[in-house]
C-alpha cells in the first residue's frame, strides 16, 4: 500500500530501473552494430536529450484508510483524470554516453556534462485547450501556472528522473509542454557549455519502445495531452 508521497517515490524508482534496463539493451544493440548510436552528425541532438511519461493517475484511496493507496501496478490509466485528483508526470534527462567527443580519450558528452555537475531546471507549461488559455495546477497545495523541478548533474550518472505530483481543478482537454535548460550560462559555470530542449516524445510506460529511445534520430513532436472532467458534475 502507498500513501500519495510514497506513491511518487516509487514510480521514481520503477522508471529509474525500466530506464536503466532499456538503456542497457541500447548498449548491446549499438555493440552487435544493429545501428550507429550517435545518430551521425546530422542527428538533432548529439549531447543529451529529455523525454515525459504520463500521466500517472494515483490508486484510488483503499475503503479503510483513505491515506492508503493500492499498490502501483493497479494505478489507473492517466490519459482521463477527474478534477482535483493526484495525478504525475514524470521526465527523463539522458545525456549521451557514446565517446563522439574524443573517441581516443574516451570522452563522452555524458562525461563533460555530469564532471560540471551543472543544475538543471524542468519547466511545466500546461494550457486547457478547450479554453484556449494558461490553466492552473495544484503543486504542493499551492496554485501554479508553470511549476518548476531543479537538480543538478552528478559525475558519472547519464540519466535522471524527475515526477511531478501535481492536480488539476478545471476541466478540459489540457496539453502539458515541459522544457528544461542546464544553466551553464550562470558565473560559477561559465566555462561550461550551454543548453535547453523540451520534451516531444512522451512514451508509454508499458510499452517496449522505450528501449529504442536511445537511438538517435528523428522524434515525433508530441506534446503530452490529458482530459480533466468535473467530478462535481
Amino acid at each position: 500500500m502507498y500513501t500519495a508521497t510514497s506513491f511518487a517515490q516509487e514510480l521514481e524508482q520503477q522508471i529509474e530501473k525500466k530506464v536503466r534496463k532499456a538503456h542497457n539493451t541500447f548498449i548491446q544493440r549499438a555493440q552487435a552494430g544493429e545501428f550507429d548510436p550517435t545518430g551521425g552528425v546530422s542527428s538533432p541532438y548529439t549531447w543529451w536529450n529529455i523525454w515525459s511519461l504520463g500521466p500517472f493517475l494515483s490508486p484510488p484511496p483503499s475503503d479503510d484508510n483513505d491515506t492508503a493507496y493500492m499498490p502501483l501496478s493497479m494505478a489507473p490509466d492517466g490519459q482521463v483524470l477527474p478534477s482535483n485528483r493526484k495525478a504525475y508526470v514524470a521526465t527523463i534527462i539522458y545525456l549521451n554516453p557514446d565517446e563522439i567527443l574524443s573517441p581516443n580519450n574516451k570522452l563522452s558528452p555524458a562525461t563533460v556534462l555530469s564532471n560540471f555537475s551543472l543544475p538543471y531546471e524542468i519547466t511545466y507549461n500546461c494550457a486547457n485547450l478547450s479554453r484556449w488559455a494558461l490553466t492552473e495546477m495544484i503543486v504542493d497545495d499551492n496554485d501554479v501556472h508553470n511549476p518548476v523541478k531543479k537538480g543538478n548533474l552528478i559525475p558519472g550518472k547519464k540519466f535522471y528522473v524527475n515526477v511531478l505530483e501535481f492536480s488539476c481543478p478545471n476541466e478540459g482537454l489540457m496539453e502539458m509542454n515541459i522544457t528544461v535548460r542546464l544553466l551553464g550560462d550562470m558565473i560559477q559555470y561559465r566555462n561550461a557549455p550551454q543548453f535547453a530542449a523540451f520534451a516531444n516524445w512522451v512514451y508509454d510506460f508499458d510499452h517496449k519502445q522505450l528501449e529504442n529511445a536511445f537511438i538517435q534520430g528523428s522524434h515525433p513532436s508530441n506534446p503530452l495531452k490529458f482530459l480533466v472532467f468535473d467530478t462535481n458534475l
